[in-house]
């Protein structure tokens, strides 16, 4: 991956703009995986603790709703699927699956997030118990 120097000016977005769609389809892929490495599998072990890991969550949510709304604003209302036909149940069940997942680490989080807030120093009644 090469970035242009001279790309860098005071305006970060418009700078981080620039070097993403500067990117190639190899250069998106590892960094993606990066991502994945440095981020999402230390947040599975428990490793990362605190509130800014419930990050997270607003992607499974935004994917699962925006695939219901593809599913039955598109392709019901285009009559390519038949509401509650076989084909739009199958259709349905990815935006299911990142729903039940998304859940699934929601509690996780909150979980590690609970424990960690009732281990500090001075806030044994950080839970309200």
């Amino acid at each position: 991956m090469t970035v242009d120097s001279s790309r860098v000016g005071a305006d970060s977005a418009r700078t981080l703009s620039k070097l993403f769609t500067s990117l190639d389809q190899k250069d998106r892929h590892e960094l993606a995986g990066l991502f994945a490495l440095m981020y999402v599998r230390p947040v599975q072990r428990g490793d990362v603790e605190g509130a800014p890991v419930f990050a997270l969550i607003c992607p499974g949510v935004a994917l699962s709703v925006s695939l219901q709304f593809l599913i039955n604003k598109a392709f019901v209302a285009a009559g390519l699927l038949t509401s509650f036909s076989m084909a739009f149940l199958i259709f349905s069940v990815a935006p299911l699956v990142v729903m039940v997942v998304t859940i699934i680490v929601f509690m996780r989080l909150s979980r590690n997030f609970a424990e960690e807030r009732a281990t500090l120093g001075g806030h044994e009644h950080a839970l309200g118990s």
